[in-house]
């Protein structure tokens, strides 16, 4: 606990836990759970493995696993509690590094075509559903993209294509979708309420980066 918490035992004795490492926004509902013995549909759950964000004694926050169980009283029946903490950093750090290798091309950094697809149904099915805007779908490829591998090798080719991933990023909206389809081939995709003259003018300016 002390390692977890960057903290000694003897200087938060008798302090309580909720007001040192439960961060002020979630104070109140911890607080709240408390009172209801862990039965509330939010908050801490009796008896559920909880995760949850805790902050260390320094006020840096890091992701937790938290267990409650009920542990018997004294004579006066005074219902006590005990917090089994476990520090989830390392385990939330491969999980996200996982999920950024299912869906992102490991050279450019871009979408893959996986998540490119899956993203790509989900908004002409929210288009759809609007029934209003556009969803635009833009593919470019490289001009002799071989030739160049050929000639200057796969590390120069390589280069190129994430300068290329670099480029479209600029020139892209943050809410644009942006894909490495495959080779050198790439994918842009544009939606929502979009003007014909908006998606030629980007395409235009796509074309201009390159």
């Amino acid at each position: 606990a002390e390692l977890c918490f960057g903290v000694s035992y003897k200087a938060v004795n008798k302090r309580s836990f909720f007001n040192l490492f439960v961060a002020v926004e979630d104070r109140k509902l911890a607080l709240e759970s408390l009172s209801q013995g862990f039965t509330l549909s939010e908050g801490l759950l009796l008896k559920r493995q909880n995760m949850t964000e805790l902050q260390r004694y320094d006020g840096k926050k890091f992701p937790a696993e938290v267990v409650v169980t009920k542990t018997s009283g004294d004579q006066y029946r005074r219902k006590e509690y005990t917090l089994h903490v476990r520090d989830i950093t390392q385990q939330v750090k491969l999980q996200n590094r996982l999920t950024l290798l299912a869906y992102n091309d490991p050279l450019t950094g871009l979408y893959n075509r996986t998540y490119f697809m899956e993203s790509l149904k989900k908004r002409l099915r929210y288009q759809s559903e609007k029934k209003s805007g556009l969803v635009v779908l833009m593919f470019l490829d490289l001009d002799q993209f071989k030739k160049i591998n050929d000639t200057l090798g796969h590390k120069v080719g390589d280069e190129l294509l994430r300068e290329v991933a670099k480029r479209l990023n600029l020139v892209t909206r943050e809410s644009d979708l942006v894909g490495r389809w495959g080779g050198d081939e790439f994918a842009v995709v544009l939606s929502g309420d979009l003007s014909t003259d908006y998606v030629i003018k980007k395409a235009q300016s796509i074309l201009q980066a390159m």
